[in-house]
């Protein structure tokens, strides 16, 4: 098939091996500089107040059944408090895919839980050399 056919058809144009690992490259660059872009705004305080804010105004992390003037439950309302409650957990799960560790404290600290503290854990004492005390001859 020639070219002219394939563009007629519609057919994609097959990246070489060699276009295909630089673009596979580039992405994994994009995304490691999208994550310490979000690592950088989530180890903010003042940021991940504002965002735990905005999670909670989302509705990200309550069920919200919304009623009609008239008292009776409204199927429109709630799938719109249904769709913004998605639209929180798009947000969250972004910050959360990229730095899960400041994800975590941010809701802890939303929550008023006590933040984790890490800590590495205790150093087991080396192990010396046996010594091998051998009895001493009486006699």
């Amino acid at each position: 098939m020639t070219d002219g056919e394939a563009d007629f058809l519609g057919l994609p144009e097959y990246l070489t091996p060699e276009e295909e690992a630089a673009e596979e490259k580039a992405a994994v660059e994009k995304l490691e500089e999208r994550r310490l872009f979000l690592y950088r705004l989530m180890s903010d305080p003042d940021f991940r107040t504002w965002l735990w804010e905005q999670l909670q105004a989302f509705g990200a992390f309550e069920h919200r059944f919304m009623a009609s003037p008239t008292g009776f439950p409204d199927r429109a309302a709630t799938q719109f408090q249904s769709g913004l409650k998605a639209a929180g957990w798009a947000l969250w799960e972004q910050f959360d895919n990229a730095v899960p560790e400041l994800a975590s404290q941010m809701r802890r600290e939303g929550l008023g839980i006590e933040p984790l503290k890490i800590v590495p854990p205790p150093k087991r004492p080396r192990r010396g050399r046996r010594v091998i005390i051998e009895p001493e001859d009486e006699g």
